[in-house]
């Protein structure tokens, strides 16, 4: 396989399907690989250095999905229509721009897909080791450039022999999504991870500990005089102190017990209705909450419906999911 940037300088196309080579190179990189290559990065990154294409992209961002024709561009950024046919196939070639025949006009829209790739590029080898703390970056990434979940990063912090932590899991997948879950008795986070997870909760130290079935009474970790990073220390030490289970989501992260709090930070509705392993429904045929939920959002006070009540305040009551 040819470099992704010599076919990206020449541009050609494919006889069989029409995609341009440099395309189809690039789908293949993110089908087996989930991000770009080097070479392919960089032109992309160089396609965007310049002001006039770098203003054409974030232009077309926000007309997605419907595009603009390059007439309307050109218009709207006050350049010569020969020019902006210059940028766009810079942009194009790139993998970051793409354009459809529409009747008359040639229709260019932002090409998210490869913006995802660029950015999974950028992130992949991620926080030393941790690559699970870019897990909610890309998530919320795709969120907004889609406007709809496309690709559903969630991550749940498991305990498989946990019956709340099971029934979590198991509502989870009863929303269609497959998460990356980890056990993590066996692979512990590190110690920064753990602090920002508990930080994101919006909780402290304290209150993701774990009595029961745990060594805190005898080391004493019930001393309210005790430092913050010494119960980190102590989590660090005897995993099974950390309460479960912990689930990062692009909704946020909160440790979910009981088990349907996590209804709050899935981006879709259940399938169906969702019975707890003892046998309790949590959610109803028509896909509702039975019990009250506690609603996060990320955005507090943002006004969205599902995080207000009737009076204006945030609501932490079950409704409409």
């Amino acid at each position: 396989m040819r470099c992704a940037l010599a076919l990206i300088e020449n541009g050609r196309q494919s006889p069989k399907t029409g995609m341009s080579e440099v395309r189809a190179v690039a789908a293949q990189h993110i089908l087996y690989a989930g991000f770009m290559d080097s070479d392919s990065a960089i032109v992309a990154f160089g396609a965007l250095a310049q002001g006039t294409r770098l203003d054409v992209f974030r232009l077309l961002v926000r007309h997605e999905p419907d595009g603009m024709a390059a007439g309307e561009i050109a218009r709207r950024l006050d350049v010569p229509q020969n020019t902006m046919s210059a940028h766009l196939g810079i942009l194009a070639r790139a993998g970051i721009v793409r354009s459809e025949r529409q009747s008359r006009s040639i229709i260019y829209r932002a090409d998210l897909d490869g913006l995802r790739a660029l950015t999974l590029f950028l992130v992949k080898d991620c926080c030393a080791g941790s690559p699970e703390l870019c897990v909610p970056l890309l998530a919320e990434l795709t969120l907004l450039l889609k406007g709809r979940v496309m690709a559903v990063d969630i991550v749940i912090y498991h305990n498989p022999a946990c019956g709340t932590s099971r029934n979590t899991l198991a509502m989870i997948r009863n929303a269609g999504i497959e998460p990356h879950f980890i056990e993590y008795l066996k692979t512990l986070p590190s110690r920064a991870l753990l602090v920002q997870l508990i930080d994101r909760a919006g909780m402290t130290p304290r209150e993701l500990l774990r009595e029961k079935g745990t060594p805190y009474a005898e080391l004493g970790l019930g001393d309210e005089a005790l430092t913050d990073d010494a119960l980190v220390d102590a989590m660090m030490a005897h995993p099974i102190l950390i309460n479960r289970p912990l689930v990062v989501s692009p909704l946020g992260v909160q440790l979910c017990r009981p088990s349907e709090a996590v209804l709050g930070l899935l981006p879709e509705p259940q399938l169906g209705a969702f019975a707890e392993e003892d046998g309790e429904a949590v959610v109803d045929a028509s896909r509702q909450p039975v019990r009250e939920i506690m609603r996060i959002c990320l955005r507090p006070f943002c006004g969205h419906s599902a995080c207000m009540g009737a009076d204006g305040q945030i609501s932490r009551s079950a409704g409409s999911l």
